[in-house]
């Protein structure tokens, strides 16, 4: 009796066993160390002045460093940025490289968060804040795609004829 006891003690663990293994999966899949932002990103548009932006991404966890550069074949700026993934959105301070750069001056970060970004697919959409206190809002500023260094490419479509 007690051998028959014994068997169905290990049935048991080893059903119970294969019961919990799948929950344990689901939570390495959605474990929050996942680096969704991680990466080099590009959006370029060569219509009229055109415009082009590149971001570099390094996440660890919750925390996000990286590099900037956002313009025109006029002008541009760049710089550095940190940040932290909270529901899903990247928040992001900048550094600028310039006293015009419309951030504070590197080393020194802007005082709060200013914008954000969200992955959508293979994308990386980045919202600008516009306004200011409870006018504030955020706007689609541009959708970046994953980047090969030094290639870009037009990744807005083609050109309105009023904007060649």
């Amino acid at each position: 009796m007690l051998s028959i006891t014994i068997r169905s003690l290990r049935n048991l663990l080893v059903v119970g066993l294969l019961a919990i293994a799948p929950f344990s999966a689901a939570t390495q899949v959605t474990a929050p160390s996942a680096k969704v932002f991680d990466g080099d990103w590009t959006y370029s548009n060569d219509c009229q002045f055109g415009h082009y932006v590149d971001i570099d991404l390094v996440q660890n966890g919750a925390s996000v460093t990286g590099n900037w550069s956002d313009g025109t074949r006029i002008e541009g700026w760049d710089g550095l940025l940190i940040g932290n993934v909270r529901n899903g959105k990247l928040y992001t301070k900048y550094c600028s490289t310039e006293a015009n750069g419309g951030h504070a001056v590197c080393p020194s970060y802007d005082a709060s968060e200013s914008d954000y970004f969200v992955r959508r697919g293979r994308d990386l959409v980045w919202y600008r804040s516009v306004g200011h206190g409870t006018d504030r809002s955020f706007e689609k500023y541009a959708a970046l795609h994953p980047s090969t260094k030094g290639a870009h490419k037009d990744t807005a479509g083609d050109c309105p004829d009023d904007q060649s």
